[in-house]
């Protein structure tokens, strides 16, 4: 995506129709208002950068309001992380009221309604964060409350840094590693916005869930590796052998514990799937990571009452 607009390029009495066009063509679908009938000001860039969509908009102060008619006409896959660029703006979201500052970051919802404006020129940018990508890192996802992040504090900082390496150096970056660079991008605003006090609990959680996640995800794709153990998982994650038991004390098991059961129900799977048929029961306790078929048998009949043949036979 790249793409621009200027007034300048347009006739006065056209202006400002033609900016609302450009700002929901390339932002989200508005309803700009002003007093003024006379032409109007500014000027916008759209690009792609590191796999995100980015907005950059200068243009006179004005009202911004995203009705719910605005939202129906276009709802958005994205959330969107404002960084104030200009002197200063206001905004207003579900009865909060934020002065945004030169230097401020807002994380935010479009699918909620809200409204905008400056008193002096507006100036910012709008990083679009894909939806699916950052809800895996919220306690609640899909709706997101107006996240503050001041400037001076460090996890806007850090933010902010990032942003600004990515906005310097975007396009020189190898597309084929564009996806995990705005993957680091949605975890730190996820990290961030989890210390402002709107998620400080929540946003813990989300990131604990996250992780024991990605260690789930990564037994069930070993699951056939019968060396596959805490440390084994935790080496290979970055993190430490106690963090990964951790993960699974609120869910009440440990990960032994919660590897037999999937290990098992994988097992059971496979003996009910009409497409196995053809494979042996040594194989498919191979596939589960059991390589020992006595304990197989073992396990697989104190949790599922019969033998592994049995139960193949018994879902046919």
């Amino acid at each position: 995506m790249a793409a621009s607009w200027r007034s300048e390029s347009v006739p006065e009495r056209e202006q400002f129709a033609s900016w609302r066009e450009a700002c929901c063509q390339h932002v989200y679908a508005i309803t700009p208002e002003r007093e003024e009938q006379r032409g109007f000001r500014g000027a916008l860039r759209a690009r792609r950068l590191a796999g995100l969509d980015v907005v950059e908009l200068q243009c006179e102060g004005h009202r911004v309001l995203r009705r719910k008619e605005d939202i129906a006409r276009a709802e958005s896959d994205t959330y969107y992380l404002y960084w104030q660029i200009g002197e200063a703006a206001w905004f207003l979201q579900e009865g909060r009221h934020v002065l945004a500052v030169r230097g401020d970051l807002l994380l935010a919802d479009p699918n909620l309604p809200f409204s905008t404006g400056a008193s002096g020129d507006f100036d910012f940018r709008i990083w679009r964060l894909p939806r699916r990508s950052l809800d895996r890192y919220l306690a609640r996802p899909g709706r997101l409350p107006m996240i503050h992040l001041r400037r001076g504090t460090p996890e806007c900082a850090l933010v902010a840094s990032c942003l600004g390496a990515l906005d310097g150096d975007a396009e020189r970056i190898d597309p084929r590693i564009a996806e995990p660079v705005a993957d680091h991008l949605v975890r730190l605003v996820a990290t961030a916005a989890g210390i402002a006090p709107e998620l400080r609990e929540s946003g813990r959680e989300a990131l604990r869930s996250a992780t024991l996640r990605r260690v789930m995800d990564h037994a069930v794709a070993n699951l056939a590796d019968p060396a596959l153990s805490p440390g084994s998982i935790a080496g290979r994650l970055g993190m430490s052998v106690r963090k990964l038991h951790m993960l699974f004390e609120p869910i009440g098991m440990s990960f032994g514990e919660w590897l037999h059961e999937r290990r098992i129900a994988e097992a059971r799977s496979l003996l009910a799937n009409p497409a196995m048929a053809e494979r042996s029961v040594v194989e498919i306790a191979l596939a589960v990571g059991y390589n020992d078929l006595s304990t197989f048998y073992r396990v697989f009949r104190a949790e599922a009452g019969v033998t592994p043949g049995e139960y193949r036979a018994g879902s046919r």
